[in-house]
């Protein structure tokens, strides 16, 4: 995906998705009762308009699936599966977490989703901003432009030359974990002289 926005000019960005799991609906069957934490309890027997009653069990049904079960990572999947089909863009068939979206016969747009972000490369600005407002109708996110992206322990770098990728901040806490901090960054000169903290 990089190779080919690095050899066609296209630009990448990282759309992180907020609260990915607390997005999705548990079934009934698999839905978590939780009762009020003692110390909450406390409190509200404090608020003047709670009347508190020993008969009565505090709890709450919680709708959304949680983290810690088996289904969680999978209603994720396809509740976000539905949301990019809806704009218009086709799974790979080998590796599912990749996805395409031709514009036409050039010019095309790619994605690869970890978990609840999305590594995403776009033919223009435009094409950017109307695939984050798309997904803006669905879930909370943020954005990483730039430069320089951080997505799943990789340094992505875009210049006028190419995109560029690698693992700085692994080796630097690698090193200092075996030198100490003693260890100092430098500043590289790369293509077209432009600098990098490495």
């Amino acid at each position: 995906q990089l190779a080919h926005a690095s050899a066609t000019g296209d630009i990448a960005i990282i759309v992180d998705i907020k609260n990915a799991f607390q997005n999705t609906f548990a079934k009934p069957d698999r839905r978590v009762v939780v009762t009020c934490p003692p110390l909450y309890l406390e409190w509200l027997k404090q608020e003047e308009n709670f009347q508190y009653d020993h008969k009565t069990k505090y709890y709450r049904v919680m709708m959304n699936a949680n983290q810690g079960t088996k289904d969680a990572g999978h209603q994720w999947n396809q509740l976000v599966h539905s949301s990019l089909v809806k704009f218009g863009m086709n799974r790979c068939t080998v590796d599912h977490g990749f996805y395409v979206k031709q514009y036409n016969n050039e010019t095309k747009m790619m994605l690869s989703l970890a978990t609840d972000d999305l590594l995403c490369t776009f033919p223009t600005d435009e094409k950017a901003e109307e695939f984050c407002e798309f997904m803006r109708k669905f879930f909370e996110i943020s954005i990483q432009k730039g430069k320089v992206l951080k997505f799943v322990g990789l340094r992505i770098i875009q210049t006028d030359n190419g995109i560029t990728i690698d693992q700085g901040e692994y080796i630097f806490d690698a090193l200092s974990r075996y030198f100490g901090t003693n260890i100092e960054k430098v500043n590289w000169k790369g293509l077209n002289n432009n600098c990098f903290e490495i």
